[in-house]
């Protein structure tokens, strides 16, 4: 319901193109903060970025057809960072949640309890419901084993299990 509201909605919330794009890359907002103009390859479609552990550091992540454009924007008016502060300068974990994500999400009418870490969730929990191997959902998101990846960032609703009873014969 909050993905839909924001996918809907993020060309009149200011922000909404990022706060989407962390919604199908799957990165942590520090990691999106930190990404740049090189971060980017446009021949491949893919970013290249993280930092938390070994696994996720440098990890290259494919750009979904749907927010390509965004970075396809954002990389031809780029100077440094991918995404930056209307100064020029790189926002921060704080700076990011205060001046772009609460904003985005009040305007979109979504809970206040939703942070940045949200849309990694909800990039976790679309990518097993589209049906992702579980290899490739743990690689993306960079972590060094998939009980990570399933046992705090999917979170399977009563469709999602009744559709997986349903494919048994």
């Amino acid at each position: 319901l909050e993905f839909k509201k924001l996918s809907d909605g993020w060309t009149t919330a200011t922000g909404g193109d990022a706060c989407l794009v962390l919604c199908y890359t799957g990165f942590r907002v520090s990691e999106f903060c930190e990404l740049t103009r090189f971060s980017y390859n446009p021949k491949e479609g893919t970013l290249t970025g993280g930092m938390k552990t070994e696994a996720g550091r440098d990890r290259i992540v494919p750009v979904h057809p749907r927010i390509r454009p965004i970075i396809e924007k954002w990389h031809a008016a780029s100077r440094g960072p991918l995404y930056p502060r209307p100064d020029g300068k790189p926002y921060n974990k704080d700076t990011f949640l205060n001046g772009v994500w609460k904003p985005c999400m009040k305007s979109l009418g979504l809970p206040d309890d939703l942070t940045p870490h949200s849309a990694r969730h909800t990039f976790g929990t679309r990518m097993s419901a589209a049906g992702a191997r579980p290899e490739d959902i743990q690689k993306i998101m960079g972590h060094a084993d998939y009980s990570m990846t399933a046992n705090t960032y999917i979170d399977q609703d009563n469709s999602a299990l009744t559709s997986a009873i349903n494919k048994m014969a």
